[in-house]
């Protein structure tokens, strides 16, 4: 611990002041994190909280502290001055990383987040580690901070360690990701606007002239699924698009029983609808080569468009179209967000600015 020198020349106050800005810089006092309250600074040093108080007087003209009335004092950073850089942690469960395993779209889904962060890292010249735990019941609580301890941000990916997110929060600044259906846990999550999506996609449809359309999407039991295929039925029949009962399919589209689950209500139609919104775009392949054996052509009878990174939607027949998940954006905006707060980490907002989503569309060329 610094000790004050209370015969030299400098003041009390001035030496106070060297003490906490080279804490400041060295990380001892992390951003994001408030510094002590000025009675327990008094405590330590044997000083009257006046003389606490007079060293962050001269603080804070020079950009180390960050005074906010409801919350506190908060570390700081100059633009002159040689910080440590921004350290964001990105969490997520043990687990191969390759499309083969996790899926195509999963894969390309989180690819674009690491790619927004490293983008953004570049950009504020922070860093990005990547990490893996365990859900919360598996780890050991005390050993996860210790890993976490350097870090300046964390960021959560998967709804299986939400609640691992959430026993930390107190202690760290936790964000999730949502790359999953968790949204009940409180904390900051970084999205897009999915609503709008949802609504980007049935306007599009009435510029396209679109009357008929069906819904595709996997039954887990989610509500997830269930309110925006809902939310997509509701705008369908705003827009005057119809959507017949048989043409809403609720299906087990997991690799094992897709094709059949596919198979069993492709077998059943006299018609399709002019196009199907899939919910779960990782299964359009299926759907495409499904539809073909019952004589329905992906391309040509019927097309398909979804919400996603494009990325399955690349070896349909014909030209499509889609709205595109700014996950890139997200990565990269959830470092500036990051690092803007660590200058005033009290007026961070609970619930972060959502990402908006656009309109790709893909014309085949013909050689």
């Amino acid at each position: 611990m610094a000790e004050v020198q209370r015969f030299r020349d400098v003041n009390i106050s001035l030496q106070i002041k060297n003490i906490l800005q080279e804490r400041i810089l060295s990380g001892f006092y992390p951003a994001g994190q408030k510094l002590p309250a000025v009675r327990n600074l008094a405590q330590e040093f044997s000083i009257s909280p006046v003389t606490v108080i007079k060293a962050f007087d001269l603080l804070e003209p020079e950009g180390f502290i960050c005074r906010t009335e409801r919350h506190g004092v908060f570390p700081a950073f100059p633009e002159n001055t040689s910080a440590h850089p921004f350290r964001i942690a990105f969490c997520f469960p043990p687990q191969k990383f390759l499309p083969d395993i996790i899926g195509v779209e999963e894969w390309n889904l989180a690819s674009e987040f690491h790619r927004g962060l490293l983008a953004g890292a570049v950009e504020h010249n922070a860093e990005v580690s990547f990490l893996q735990f365990h859900p919360l019941e598996k780890e050991d609580l005390s050993q996860v901070k210790v890993k976490l301890s350097g870090f300046d941000l964390c960021i959560f990916v998967s709804g299986e360690l939400s609640s691992l997110a959430k026993k930390l929060s107190p202690d760290r600044n936790i964000w999730l990701l949502r790359h999953t259906r968790k949204a009940e846990y409180g904390l900051p999550l970084i999205d897009y606007d999915r609503k709008t999506a949802v609504a980007m996609l049935v306007n599009e449809m009435v510029k396209r002239n679109i009357k008929s359309a069906g819904f595709i999407t996997n039954d887990e039991g989610h509500l997830e699924n269930l309110s925006r295929v809902n939310y997509f039925t509701e705008c369908c029949a705003k827009a005057g698009i119809t959507i017949a009962p048989q043409h809403c399919w609720l299906l087990d589209l997991s690799p094992q029983k897709a094709d059949s689950q596919l198979a069993l209500k492709f077998s059943t139609l006299t018609s399709v609808p002019e196009i199907f919104f899939c919910d779960h775009s990782s299964c359009m392949d299926s759907i495409c080569l499904t539809g073909a054996r019952y004589g329905f052509i992906c391309g040509k009878d019927f097309n398909l468009t979804a919400i996603c990174t494009g990325m399955t939607m690349n070896n349909l027949p014909g030209d499509y179209w889609y709205v595109r998940i700014p996950r890139f954006e997200m990565g990269r905006g959830a470092v500036k967000l990051a690092v803007a707060a660590r200058k005033a980490p009290g007026d961070l907002p609970a619930v972060l600015p959502l990402y908006l989503p656009e309109i790709i569309e893909n014309k085949r060329i013909s050689l």
